[in-house]
């Protein structure tokens, strides 16, 4: 049992909320996804951006599982519903990152790691779970 201190200091209220912490990182991922070309710092690897988006829709994939939690325990919501949900969330951004001025374009390769980022969680969950 974890001191009342403890939870409080390390998870805000926000956080403990089941909704709070997915609604936080979608909002994240959306301006991080959003913010000019130029803001963002040079990385010497070509492909971190890839890795990236994978632990973005991995960490994303989590949240949604906490706060859907006992929807999953009773199935009344299928796991597999769930990446293709994030996948289209991920797909959303890409065409918005196309059609806004933001110096940004559409990638393919972001929409694919964006879904395979969340199916690993769920494909580890599932493993887990069986």
């Amino acid at each position: 049992m974890q001191p009342l201190w403890a939870n409080t200091y390390f998870f805000p209220s926000f956080f403990r909320n089941k909704w709070g912490l997915f609604i936080f990182l979608c909002i994240i991922i959306l301006v991080l996804s959003l913010i000019p070309q130029q803001s963002i710092p040079k990385v010497g690897f070509t492909r971190i951006d890839l890795v990236v988006h994978l632990l973005m829709y991995a960490s994303l994939a989590y949240s949604l599982s906490i706060a859907l939690y006992e929807k999953i325990l009773d199935q009344s919501i299928s796991l597999w519903w769930l990446p293709i949900f994030l996948g289209l969330y991920g797909f959303i951004i890409e065409v918005l990152q196309k059609i806004l001025p933001f110096n940004r374009f559409f990638s393919w390769e972001d929409t694919v790691c964006n879904f395979i980022g969340a199916c690993s969680f769920f494909l580890l969950a599932r493993k887990i779970r069986s």
